[in-house]
């Protein structure tokens, strides 16, 4: 798989695109059913991208009725307060998103 992203010098650029790899592996495989990412994962990415990046992984997850568990320290994400809107867990120690369906 080749790749070419805007701006693709900086290492966070390099780091986006191996998580969006693990995405597509994730999205297009019949065989994966869970998918799980460590915070180390994340780590030198912008954290507008990061939440860029989950959002995206809790649509695919949506789409595919698989599961996804991601842990994230907390100064890693922009806007948490939005994503907890979506499903995402809090725990003391990090963010762990595991898609579930919204209270109504």
């Amino acid at each position: 798989i080749s790749m070419d992203i805007t701006g693709d010098a900086g290492e966070g650029v390099k780091e986006v695109k191996k998580v969006i790899i693990d995405y597509l592996l994730y999205n297009f495989n019949n065989k994966l059913d869970i998918f799980v990412h460590d915070s180390s994962c994340y780590n030198g990415i912008d954290p507008r991208q990061i939440s860029g990046l989950i959002k995206e992984l809790m649509s695919i997850t949506k789409s595919t009725q698989k599961q996804a568990i991601v842990s994230i320290n907390k100064y890693q994400l922009a806007n948490a307060t939005s994503l907890f809107s979506l499903g995402i867990r809090t725990t003391s120690r990090c963010q762990s998103f595991v898609p579930r369906t919204p209270p109504v």
